[in-house]
């Protein structure tokens, strides 16, 4: 937990911190999270408890996401937005941008002489980083020190992410049974993935509030596309008959995010390709009770031209399909058939960047491109890098 203990300094004293301490705004977001035991108060003078930092967002939209904090007497959960000068605010537009409807603080290096407003027209309580930046305090290096044979790092890292196999499973039987078909369950499972990584709840939204009724109207791979732009607020230029436009976006424009997103992740781009899976399934294509499970190469094979990152099939394959295709065969039989030894063994012939940052010196290649391997280090990753847990790291010979 965070916390802080309210400042008895009046806002005439803490208007503005020493002019060269903060270069950026990146800075002032590193002193929030650096800076827990500083004395913090609001501008006016309204004491701040911080109960949870929140996040780091990478994305478009305020600088921190989920904070939680006690601001006066009032307990609130937000976001909050950074700047050099409070005015930033404004210039930057975010009174009026729905994505800033739900900050909670302004952190700023310079107060201005009126709060600024939401696009609701609710005044930002501010906060002047006022303190020294501090570094965070960083964990120590990993410790693994001598590494076991490859086949038992493997079986741990199996161990690991078999927890992670199970949850997969059980939503996506979750899933199936909310949708009512496989097929709508299928399509809005994919949808999701497809927005891997920022775009994930807009792309279930979109999927959520288009069904494939609607779309069994069009003709062609292409006006599926553009429905589904039209629906995500992505096309306004009528290129589809009115018929096939549905009235309203199902999702806003805004709502997109861009920042940190590699081009071939962009939703005009993912949705192109989420275009021609709805065109498979709308055709026949029922990967969950179809023969066998398919693989990375079967699935490049059958999507080969249309596919903006061959890696994502992967990602797909172990996110979605397996996790989609044993949870519907479990309902269906008095046994439970599973498929994680496969689901174990995609290979991505790339590494998550946070693994290869931690474990790149320490562990071969092949386990750290492997899609279940990287399961497994998300969940060592969660539970033991943490340096009261190292000596109990699973790992370790």
């Amino acid at each position: 937990m965070i916390f802080f203990t309210p400042s008895l300094q009046t806002r005439s004293s803490i208007s503005s911190p020493a002019p060269s301490v903060y270069g950026s705004e990146d800075e002032i977001v590193k002193w929030w999270f650096a800076n827990g035991t500083g004395r913090l108060s609001t501008t006016d003078a309204v004491p701040v408890y911080v109960f949870d930092a929140g996040n780091v967002n990478p994305y478009d939209g305020p600088d921190i996401r989920g904070a939680t904090v006690l601001l006066g007497s009032q307990l609130l959960t937000g976001d909050i937005e950074c700047h050099l000068r409070e005015r930033g605010w404004s210039e930057h537009g975010h009174h009026r941008d729905h994505r800033y409807k739900n900050v909670i603080l302004h952190l700023i290096a310079k107060c201005g002489n009126e709060r600024e407003k939401t696009v609701a027209g609710l005044s930002v309580p501010a906060v002047v980083a006022q303190l020294p930046l501090r570094a965070p305090v960083s964990l120590p290096l990993c410790q693994l020190g001598e590494i076991e044979a490859e086949n038992v790092i493997t079986d741990r890292l199996k161990s690991l992410a078999y927890g992670r196999w199970v949850r997969k499973v059980s939503d996506m039987g979750t899933a199936q049974r909310q949708a009512g078909s496989p097929q709508a369950a299928f399509y809005r499972a994919s949808f999701r993935a497809l927005g891997l990584k920022g775009n994930e709840s807009q792309f279930a939204d979109l999927a959520q509030r288009t069904s494939l009724q609607q779309l069994r109207r069009c003709g062609s791979v292409a006006e599926i596309e553009t429905v589904l732009q039209v629906q995500a607020g992505l096309c306004n230029d009528g290129k589809l008959s009115q018929a096939y436009v549905e009235s309203g976006a199902a999702v806003a424009p805004e709502a997109w995010h861009r920042k940190s997103i590699r081009p071939a992740a962009r939703p005009e781009v993912r949705l192109a390709f989420g275009a021609v899976i709805v065109s498979h399934l709308l055709t026949g294509w029922r990967p969950w009770c179809d023969g066998s499970a398919p693989s990375v190469k079967d699935l490049v094979h059958r999507f080969g031209d249309s596919l903006s990152s061959k890696g994502w099939c992967g990602e797909w394959l172990g996110n979605v399909i397996l996790p989609f295709r044993s949870a519907w065969v479990q309902q269906r039989q008095s046994y439970a058939t599973s498929l994680f030894e496969k689901w174990f063994s995609i290979n991505l012939n790339y590494s998550y960047a946070q693994l290869w940052r931690h474990f790149a010196s320490l562990l071969p290649r092949k386990v750290l491109t492997n899609f279940g391997a990287q399961q497994g280090l998300l969940v060592l990753r969660e539970r033991y890098c943490h340096p009261d847990l190292c000596e109990f790291c699973p790992l370790k010979s």
